[in-house]
């Protein structure tokens, strides 16, 4: 004998049934969506400050050494030279004196750049781009090094980037030239 049963709605899902739940769930993905991408972009950010915050734990004593000598006057041991000026002639060796410094301050050189230039009342200077290398702990050494040029009027910028195993330094100094009006 065939047994049937007859229902009458409970429990059997009609195909409208079926397609308010798929309708639900692909409303409540749609509104998921949007936290789920926020939160692996604040993951990213994160990221990106912790590395920040680890070169800055780097850098920072760096940063606070230099600010608390912005006066020569400040700098423990150092002797100031008594200022001098270059000559037309003197402006080729400059490369040179800036790899003497560099050297002395275990230091790597990479770029010197000099170029006559002249200020707001036609004073004329050698402005010189440096790019340098080496451990943090010898940056300190190398800028003793370039305050003690006679010819440095004043290191007007600088720069320093931390690589794989080193950090980068971008020194910009202004150097006195002998003569009046270009």
């Amino acid at each position: 004998m065939k047994t049937r049963v007859r229902l009458r709605g409970n429990g059997v899902l009609s195909g409208i049934g079926y397609l308010a739940i798929v309708a639900l769930l692909l409303l409540a993905g749609t509104n998921l969506y949007g936290p789920v991408r926020n939160w692996f972009r604040l993951n990213r950010e994160i990221a990106a400050a912790r590395a920040r915050l680890d070169e800055l734990r780097v850098l920072h004593p760096l940063y606070v050494e230099l600010t608390d000598l912005d006066n020569p006057a400040q700098w423990p041991g150092l002797a100031l030279p008594v200022p001098d000026k270059l000559s037309e002639a003197d402006v080729t060796g400059i490369p040179e004196r800036f790899m003497a410094v560099a050297t002395h301050s275990q230091m790597q050189l990479s770029a010197v750049s000099p170029r006559v230039e002249a200020d707001a009342l036609d004073r004329r200077y050698l402005a010189v781009e440096l790019h340098a290398s080496g451990p943090y702990r010898q940056f300190k050494a190398f800028l003793m090094g370039l305050a003690q040029m006679p010819v440095l009027e004043r290191i007007e910028r600088l720069e320093v980037k931390r690589e794989a195993l080193q950090e980068e330094y971008g020194v910009w100094t202004r150097l006195a030239l002998e003569g009046g009006a270009p």
